[in-house]
């Protein structure tokens, strides 16, 4: 499980970086 939470937030770090919104990260958050 944690495996699959540190791959979350660093799918989260790359979509901020490349699109710069913050919802996106709140979505992805509630997904994983």
């Amino acid at each position: 499980m944690k495996k699959r939470f540190d791959w979350c937030l660093i799918l989260i770090d790359i979509i901020e970086k490349l699109l710069n919104e913050a919802d996106l990260s709140i979505l992805i958050i509630v997904i994983c």
